[in-house]
């Protein structure tokens, strides 16, 4: 019995050990576990998306990024205007409602 309680204490302790993160695997995150895109409120939201496409090979004509641009602005305006939805209900309810908040997105 004292043995079992040992094996048992030795277990909780590396437990520890047996959960840690692997390199993240998303992809918004480059190869080597740096995240490409840092800022949201950049001046000029296409140059996130030129290093995105760039660590993955790919160059844009000025056609592709005239046609592009309009997206990601609309992109960019759409995160700003739920975020700010969210903080404002937040707000609303003195910080209580954060787990029942309820983001609606454009349709």
């Amino acid at each position: 019995m004292k043995r079992l309680i040992w094996v048992f204490a030795a277990l909780l302790m590396a437990a520890p050990l047996f959960a840690q993160d692997e390199a993240p695997s998303s992809p918004f995150a480059g190869g080597d576990g740096q995240q490409v895109f840092t800022r949201v409120d950049e001046v000029n939201p296409m140059d996130s998306v030129k290093t995105f496409l760039a660590k993955a090979k790919i160059t844009l004509s000025g056609d592709q990024e005239k046609a592009l641009k309009p997206a990601v602005d609309a992109s960019l305006q759409q995160m700003r205007d739920g975020v700010a939805e969210v903080l404002d209900a937040v707000k609303v309810a003195g910080g209580a409602a954060a787990g029942r908040v309820v983001i609606r997105t454009a349709q």
